[in-house]
C-alpha cells in the first residue's frame, strides 16, 4: 500500500512588474500544501512547479501562471483577476482539477463510467423500489431474484 503523505513540491517564483511579499509568499506556502495532497502518489522531489506572477500595468490585472512538471506531463494553468491573491487562488483551483483529470485518465477511470453500465443500475434499482418477482442480469448471467 502507497504511504498517502504529501510531500513538499519544489518550485519557484518568477516575477515581472510585481514584488511579492510576505503574505503572497504564505498564501503560495498554503495552496501549494493543498496541490501536494493531489501529488501525494510522486516520488518526493519529482514534481516542479514554477509560478510566474506577472502585472499587467495597462489592463490593471495581475496574472499568476503555474506550470507543474510531472515524469510523463507538463500541467499548466493561467488566471488573471484584478487582486493578486484572487489570481493565485484560481490558478490554484485550476491547476487541482487538472491535476485530478489527469489523474483520472490515467487511472482510466472512464472504463468505470459507462453509459450502458449506469443504465443498467438505474434499471436494476427502478426494480427493487416497485418491487416484485423479476429476472435481473447482474454478472453476465440471470437470476431469478423475490423483491419484496
Amino acid at each position: 500500500m502507497r504511504n498517502r503523505t504529501s510531500h513538499p513540491i519544489r518550485w519557484n517564483i518568477v516575477n515581472k512588474n510585481v514584488e511579492p511579499g510576505y503574505t503572497v509568499k504564505a498564501t503560495l506556502s498554503r495552496k501549494l500544501a493543498k496541490l501536494g495532497r493531489h501529488l501525494a502518489g510522486f516520488a518526493p522531489g519529482t514534481p516542479h512547479l514554477q509560478v510566474l506572477l506577472e502585472r499587467l500595468p495597462k489592463k490593471g490585472l495581475f496574472t499568476a501562471r503555474f506550470t507543474l512538471r510531472l515524469p510523463s506531463h507538463i500541467l499548466h494553468a493561467e488566471k488573471s483577476a484584478e487582486d493578486l491573491l484572487a489570481a493565485i487562488d484560481l490558478a490554484t483551483e485550476a491547476l487541482c482539477r487538472e491535476v485530478d483529470s489527469w489523474r483520472s485518465k490515467a487511472r482510466g477511470d472512464y472504463h468505470w463510467k459507462r453509459p450502458a453500465w449506469r443504465a443498467r443500475l438505474h434499471e436494476e434499482r427502478a426494480l427493487v423500489i416497485t418491487g416484485g418477482s423479476e429476472e435481473i442480469a447482474l454478472g453476465g448471467g440471470l437470476r431469478s431474484q423475490a423483491l419484496s
